[in-house]
């Protein structure tokens, strides 16, 4: 496991301290956007794909996420408009696939994800709720990773 695969696993408690999010439930790839301080290009992107982490998986109010994401921003380089800020997070909690909300994960394309990737090796939230897929009989690995 390289430094940075170590560092992001490390602060998983330690940013869901910072924004009261359960340490357990959070994705390597979405604490390490949140430890970042994104800048110009990517900083739309980051605040919607953890919106919809937090929105659609975490299943946090609107109101808490808004407040996490303003948190966020205060963060980035330079930072976005707070009313930006709240237009993103809204237009996060609107976002459906397959008829449920939008989430960001192991099989996702998009390039705030894939940079931050551990790997399926080494990514504790993957090996804790995929690699029994098979064995379950419940559904498959495309209803359970959106």
């Amino acid at each position: 496991m390289q430094n940075n695969e170590l560092s992001i696993l490390q602060t998983i408690n330690e940013q869901s301290a910072r924004f009261k999010l359960p340490s357990n439930g959070q994705k390597p790839c979405i604490t390490a956007i949140l430890q970042h301080h994104v800048e110009e290009g990517f900083r739309n992107n980051a605040i919607h794909i953890v919106s919809c982490d937090l929105l659609n998986r975490q299943l946090l109010s609107l109101d808490r996420v808004e407040e996490i994401m303003h948190d966020f921003n205060h963060q980035m380089k330079p930072p976005l408009p707070p009313k930006e800020v709240s237009s993103i997070v809204k237009s996060a909690s609107k976002i459906m696939n397959n008829g449920r909300g939008r989430t960001y994960g192991c099989k996702s394309t998009e390039p705030l994800i894939v940079d931050n990737c551990l790997g399926l090796d080494y990514c504790p939230f993957y090996q804790k709720h995929f690699t029994n897929i098979n064995k379950s009989k419940k559904g498959t690995i495309e209803d359970l990773m959106r």
